[in-house]
């Protein structure tokens, strides 16, 4: 339990630092938003974890809740993104990278930790 918390905590870090050197050169270059989706996927999954966690101690929770909800803020500061954030994306991409940002959110405001 608590190694688990431990290493969601450090990998949303990492994804989210990720997600915030990866932003600007998705207007660049397709492998950028490609990049982008597989640290959406990556959250995704790691929040779908995070309920199993919360019986864990209250002080790792915590942790791990601000972490997530800091996700969260990060993502919703970049959604929707729009043709012109990801110029060679195609519509497929643009929604399914929409989509995933709204489901990680979703997952964290049940969680308490979107607010």
């Amino acid at each position: 339990g608590v190694i688990m918390a431990e290493f969601c905590e450090g990998a949303i870090a990492l994804l989210v630092q990720s997600w915030q050197e990866l932003w600007p050169l998705a207007a660049e270059d397709k492998t950028g938003l490609r990049v982008m989706l597989q640290v959406l996927d990556s959250l995704r999954l790691l929040f779908a974890v995070l309920p199993s966690l919360r019986g864990g101690g209250v002080v790792r929770w915590r942790a791990l809740e601000r972490q997530a909800g800091a996700a969260c803020r990060v993502l919703m500061a970049s959604f929707p993104m729009e043709p012109e954030d990801c110029l060679p994306a195609s519509q497929f991409d643009l929604r399914r990278s929409n989509s995933v940002m709204l489901e990680i959110v979703t997952a964290g405001l049940a969680l308490g930790c979107a607010g």
